[in-house]
C-alpha cells in the first residue's frame, strides 16, 4: 500500500499552493483544481 508521501511526492505546486490527496484508487487520470475566489455569473 501507497503512503501519503510516495502519492504526492511526484508532484509540484507553484509558491502559495500545496497538494492534498483527495482520492485514490481512480482508473484515469484526474486533474482537479478548486478556486475559492471564484466568480459567479
Amino acid at each position: 500500500m501507497s503512503t501519503y508521501k510516495s502519492l504526492v511526492e511526484n508532484w509540484w505546486a507553484l509558491p502559495g499552493f500545496k497538494i492534498e490527496l483527495m482520492a485514490t484508487g481512480l482508473d484515469l487520470p484526474v486533474n482537479l483544481a478548486f478556486n475559492r475566489k471564484a466568480k459567479r455569473d
